[in-house]
């Protein structure tokens, strides 16, 4: 595993052991992960900046989707 990967699996917070982060690029990119981890049913986590509190972004046995190779991002609230 490259550095960079090792880099992306867990937060400043909590440490993390998904089985995959996929570093998607638009968002055609982020359907076909969303897609993935729905019909493979394991767990899902978005990792922006790797900086929040929160660690919701670690996942163990999941897929972890890197936002930081997106030009901007636009965060809806509903």
């Amino acid at each position: 595993m490259t550095t960079a990967a090792k880099a992306v699996r867990h937060t400043c917070t909590r440490l993390g052991s998904p089985d995959g982060v996929r570093a998607v690029r638009d968002e055609r990119e982020i359907a076909a992960a969303l897609a993935y981890a729905r019909r493979e049913n394991v767990p899902l986590g978005a990792r922006s900046g790797g900086h929040g509190i929160s660690g919701r972004s670690a996942n163990d046995a999941g897929l972890a989707i890197a936002l930081s190779r997106l030009a901007s991002q636009t965060v809806l609230v509903l």
